[in-house]
């Protein structure tokens, strides 16, 4: 591959200048990527966000990216229950690494939209994006439309991450390697693919993220899926685990609580800090929880009493609503087929 970065570099006479509009439609065209689709769902995830959350978050990612030189962690998985705010997270690093010019790509995949949730749609999103990041990335990747080992979309989605990510960042290191770490972010790989079908393909992505030149990072989250678990624990990748208990988490919640109360117009201190300590119990740290019972309150008087009449957990809020739609309680097996049908994991 580098005989062959050399020949593109002097084809592409050297430039890494700003695509033009010709090459941007040719990209666009080619790659067919869900740029829009995914820059819709990071704004809405942004806009979940409550600020003064999530700050060790921050710090942590800060300390994981490092110094360029050092890539013996260049992949990070986190992972969470479902629930707890993985994709509002992402979202929110995403905006700080592009403000700070070190995002290189992300893709947040979505279970109930197809431009989301196949893996083709991730990796050529992520190989489009980082043609944006860096031009010649993309003036490479339009001599493959053309070259005898052209790219092949009806190949699995492995062969395509190498060919059109793993492959033209690592010429970019042997031709002329940036000073700076980038980051490529894939959020909710839980929800890309089915579990059923896509063993093989987390495998070797695995096995490919570990390919990448040294100074790219790749933070992905997903719940912990056993197939995932599987995948990536063979491939021995860094993990951190969020629990809904853990002090962090349950600070921020109390901010999110807090928050949300003073504009629903809880105006005494006292009252807003009752309030929030009970909903805190009640949710048991799961932000999706927060989101639906601060949702049921408003347009009503919010008193001790009401929040103690809440459902506590997860569990208790799928069962009220299917004795609101159906009369009666559900059972164990039907709340397990609610959890595993409406995942409510952003």
């Amino acid at each position: 591959m580098l005989v062959l970065g050399l020949q593109v570099a002097g084809q592409l006479n050297a430039s890494n200048g700003p695509l033009t509009s010709s090459e941007d439609m040719l990209l666009l065209e080619w790659l067919n990527p869900s740029v829009s689709a995914v820059d819709d769902h990071r704004g809405r995830l942004l806009g979940q966000y409550v600020p003064g959350t999530r700050e060790w978050l921050k710090t942590e990612v800060e300390e994981w990216i490092g110094d360029v030189h050092d890539s013996a962690a260049r992949v990070l998985w986190l992972n969470a229950p479902a629930g707890i705010g993985k994709s509002v997270m992402a979202a929110l690093v995403a905006d700080q690494l592009q403000r700070e010019n070190l995002l290189g790509a992300a893709f947040f995949c979505k279970h109930d939209d197809l431009r989301l949730k196949l893996a083709q749609s991730l990796v050529t999103t992520v190989a489009y994006s980082l043609s944006k990041w860096c031009p010649f990335i993309g003036r490479f990747l339009l001599t493959l439309r053309t070259a005898e080992n052209a790219v092949d979309f009806r190949a699995n989605s492995s062969q395509l991450f190498k060919q059109l990510v793993v492959d033209p960042l690592n010429e970019i290191a042997s031709i002329f390697p940036p000073k700076k770490p980038i980051v490529i972010i894939v959020d909710a790989l839980d929800e890309c693919g089915e579990m059923n079908s896509r063993g093989p393909m987390l495998r070797i992505f695995a096995a490919e993220f570990k390919k990448l030149p040294g100074f790219v990072r790749v933070l992905v989250t997903s719940r912990r899926e056993p197939d995932i678990v599987d995948a990536f624990t063979a491939s021995n990748l860094p993990q951190r685990i969020i629990l809904p208990s853990d002090s962090d988490n349950e600070r921020d919640a109390t901010i999110v609580a807090e928050t949300r109360l003073k504009e629903m117009g809880v105006i005494d201190a006292s009252l807003r800090s009752s309030i929030s300590r009970r909903l805190l119990n009640k949710s048991k740290g799961l932000f999706v929880w927060l989101t639906m019972a601060l949702g049921s309150l408003k347009g009503h008087e919010i008193t001790l009493e009401r929040v103690d009449n809440l459902p506590q957990g997860l569990d208790e809020i799928y069962a009220s609503v299917f004795a609101k739609f159906f009369g009666r309680r559900t059972d164990p097996i039907l709340t397990l087929h609610m959890q595993l049908k409406f995942p409510w994991n952003n």
